[in-house]
């Protein structure tokens, strides 16, 4: 057809208009428009290739909007979910006493012969040794954590609120706590302006790291670590040293300081050159280690390189040795993840069939910790990929696994050493049981868990484990059924572990479940329900399907 001529003037400029309000555009439209001026161009296939990256990034980081990508129809069919957000909204406001009598009660409960809730803390020379709760700060910080949750459901007052009291104490104590003050400032503006909660912190703020003594480094650095709010992607490592998965030699140097690369183009410079010069260099070990190290920054990679570095996967899982069977799960794991990012269908089957082969024949408490850590990605990559059928196989064969055919009670009875890792386990698999709609399955599960926390008999380590997981998952739950029982953690919870080195300045593991519990009821799973999310999931892989068949035709000629 004739391009009209007004067109063909300025043809330059209408993409560049729609390259700048991309943003304001559904993500179909934005691609239909795009390819469509590609087309006008005479094939400007470079301009479609940005823009499917540009779109790639943002389903990557936002997924699709209810709000902008999905028709009318659904959306007033779902209304019920700014109920959802506003009831959510409420019971965050009303959690802040109750959260800060939660962490009083931590305190009390390690005071010998002390179990009274009107006691008052006074201070604690123990926590200046790991020995203790150190409850005014760590109160301080649950505050924080809460104005956060309230600007990601649009409740702007009452997180400047909190905000600003927080800041008043954090600002004039000592460097560690005013680096925190400013980095979960920094969150907090971010989702306040309406900005995607992802990337790292600013350049300015990170710097002043290396100038710090290695004790405060290391307290500010383990919050990090265990922070989704603080680090949403590249989770910093309060150690950031050579393990036994990088190696200790000079590539193990190298590996473990990829995340603290900021500049793409080196970025993808250095993966690519590690992979060749692993290939190259015929070494056992060396594939492996470097494909699980660059697992971890391919969302930051252009995705041609980042499919290409995938590619490596299945030949890396070959070179890793029969023995080695927690380094072949943590690369089945990490590569689950990207391959539902990446959109490679085919790779993750291939890496479902590595994991059904790695469980068959494995039985006991020893292989069921290696497993416990991989089932949630597992899920979540196939249901991203539209492999529902996949899911629900896969779901059924580790639930027969994990019990080894026994009813859930039988099973607590007869295994109790058993029983902690398998129901965590199990509270993974609850998790896909509720996009697949078999709520029956997921709510005895969490029944059990409920039963087991309350009860008060397991180790600190295993309860506090249990108590994120069992958080974790009522993030997947309804609304009615989640609420309540979040709130009764704060209620009955005792006996988690706590102390460590960062007790002089906070609790980590308090403020970790109190994360828990707010990042599962403000996440956009919780708030929208597992139906809707369900179709969302799916509709994501229609668009992101129908992105790579459009450009695949235009770099082939096709019309």
């Amino acid at each position: 057809k004739s391009i009209p001529h007004e067109l063909q003037t300025h043809l330059c400029a209408v993409q560049t208009y729609l390259a700048q309000h991309e943003a304001w555009l559904p993500v179909r439209l934005a691609w239909l428009a795009a390819v469509r001026t590609a087309h006008l161009s005479q094939g400007d296939v470079l301009g479609l290739a940005r823009c499917r990256d540009r779109l790639m990034e943002r389903l990557r980081t936002q997924g699709v909007s209810l709000d902008i990508d999905t028709p009318s129809f659904l959306r007033f069919s779902s209304l019920q979910g700014g109920e959802r957000f506003q009831t959510v909204r409420e019971r965050l406001v009303q959690w802040r006493e109750l959260i800060h009598r939660w962490i009083s009660r931590l305190h009390q409960a390690g005071r010998i012969g002390d179990t009274s809730e009107s006691s008052v803390y006074t201070g604690s020379r123990l926590n200046q040794f790991g020995l203790d709760v150190e409850v005014p700060f760590t109160k301080i910080y649950a505050d924080l954590i809460l104005s956060w949750g309230l600007a990601r459901l649009g409740e702007f007052h009452s997180s400047n609120n909190l905000l600003q009291q927080a800041q008043r104490t954090l600002r004039e104590a000592d460097e560690v706590h005013q680096f925190l003050a400013e980095a979960f400032t920094f969150r907090i503006r971010q989702v306040q302006d309406g900005k995607p909660h992802h990337g790292s912190l600013p350049a300015e703020l990170l710097a002043r790291l290396d100038g710090m003594h290695e004790d405060v480094r290391y307290k500010i650095n383990k919050l990090r670590e265990y922070s989704r709010i603080l680090e949403p992607a590249d989770r910093s490592s309060a150690y950031r040293k050579p393990n036994s998965y990088t190696g200790f030699d000079d590539l193990g140097t190298t590996l473990v300081g990829l995340p603290d690369i900021h500049d793409p183009r080196v970025l993808s410079e250095t993966v690519q050159r590690l992979v060749e010069n692993a290939n190259r260099s015929g070494e056992w070990a060396n594939l492996p280690r470097v494909v699980l190290a660059v697992l971890d920054v391919v969302p930051r990679l252009p995705e041609l390189i980042a499919k290409s570095l995938v590619e490596q996967v299945p030949l890396a899982l070959q070179q890793i040795r029969p023995h080695e069977t927690v380094l072949r799960l943590k690369l089945l794991e990490k590569s689950l993840r990207v391959a539902g990012y990446l959109q490679q269908a085919e790779l993750a089957l291939e890496l479902v069939q590595h994991f059904v082969q790695a469980i068959e024949g494995k039985s006991g408490l020893s292989a069921l910790k290696e497993f416990e850590g991989l089932t949630g990605e597992t899920f979540r990559s196939l249901r991203r990929l539209g492999l529902r059928t996949e899911v629900e196989r896969l779901l059924q064969r580790m639930a027969e696994w994990v019990t080894q055919g026994q009813d859930l009670a039988i099973l607590q009875q007869r295994q109790p050493a058993y029983w902690p890792v398998a129901l965590r386990t199990l509270l993974h698999l609850a998790s896909g049981w509720f996009y697949c709609a078999q709520d029956d399955l997921a709510i005895e599960v969490l029944d059990k868990a409920r039963e087991q926390l309350f009860m008060g008999q397991l180790p600190p380590n295993e309860q506090t484990s249990l108590a994120l997981t069992y958080a974790q998952t009522l993030g997947q739950t309804p609304v009615r059924l989640a609420l309540g029982r979040l709130q009764e953690l704060f209620e009955r919870l005792r006996n988690i572990r706590v102390g460590g080195f960062t007790s002089s300045h906070f609790t980590l593991q308090a403020l970790e479940l109190i994360e828990t519990v707010v990042w599962a009821v403000v996440h956009e799973d919780f708030s929208l329900g597992p139906i809707i999310r369900s179709w969302l999931d799916d509709d994501e892989y229609l668009i992101r399907k129908r992105i790579h068949r459009d450009l695949t035709q235009l770099l082939h000629g096709s019309p």
